[in-house]
This record gives C-alpha cells, structure tokens and sequence, in this order.
C-alpha cells in the first residue's frame, strides 16, 4: 500500500561528484497528532524512504531539521 501522506517539503542533497541525491521529505505533525496546534512548527522526517531516526517516532522543530542538514553537510554526506 502506498503512502497517503503528503510532504509539506522536500530537500534533495547531493555531493558534488556523486550521482545520487538522498531524498528528505518533512511531514507535518498534523498527521500522527490529534492537536496538532501542540506540535506547530514541528515534522517528522523520512529520508530515502525510511523513517528518521529508524525504529523511532519523532516530531522535530524546523530548526532541529536546519541542524542535521548542516551537520550532514559537515561530514560530508549527501
């Protein structure tokens, strides 16, 4: 069965000489939260089609997303 979720966004990364861009998607939390006012401004990340962090649910702030992107940067994956 397909996924019915929409992502509110989507970021591609790629290294430069790579052919092959990792995919994250943002989900909002109105999804999985019955009060989703609770949890504005917070998603759920999948990346490559598997969720993130990887047997866990987590809600994380957009600010939390702009970190790991950073981080992910830093060590040079993408």
């Amino acid at each position: 069965m397909s996924e019915k979720r929409k992502p509110e966004y989507t970021i591609l990364l790629r290294k430069q000489g790579n052919t092959k861009a990792r995919k994250i998607e943002l989900f909002p939390a109105k999804y999985w939260i019955d009060k989703p006012m609770q949890y504005k401004g917070r998603v759920r990340i999948r990346v490559d089609g598997i969720w993130w962090p990887k047997g866990e649910f987590k809600l994380v702030t957009i600010t939390s997303v702009k970190e790991l992107l950073f981080k992910a940067i830093q060590q040079g994956k993408g």
